[in-house]
């Protein structure tokens, strides 16, 4: 996780720095790690919380990807960055945190 953390990063502060427009071509590569992080948030053994909080957390999430999948599909960058940067790095840092 913490590597697709560092990708995400990465690819966000590169975009930010450069402003080449080059995000969603850059997101693209990252949909494989991505999706594996998915997978983990779509199974529910790997919460240690009720069905209501587990529940909460993947519509959450699900809607940060519905947004990010939204911003690509209409080269929405700004929908993109926020999704990423907004949504999923904070994500992604939830998990970083308990495994310390």
């Amino acid at each position: 996780m913490e590597e697709l953390y560092e990708k995400i990063k990465d690819c966000c502060d590169l975009e930010l720095a450069r402003r080449d427009h080059q995000l969603v071509k850059n997101v693209k590569q990252l949909i494989p790690d991505i999706m594996d992080f998915t997978n983990v948030i779509l199974e529910p053994s790997n919460f240690d919380c009720d069905t209501d909080t587990y529940q909460a957390l993947q519509a959450q999430y699900m809607g940060i990807i519905q947004d990010l999948m939204d911003g690509m599909d209409n080269q929405d960058e700004v929908l993109v960055m926020d999704s990423l940067y907004g949504g999923l790095l904070e994500f992604i840092n939830l998990f970083l945190e308990e495994s310390e």
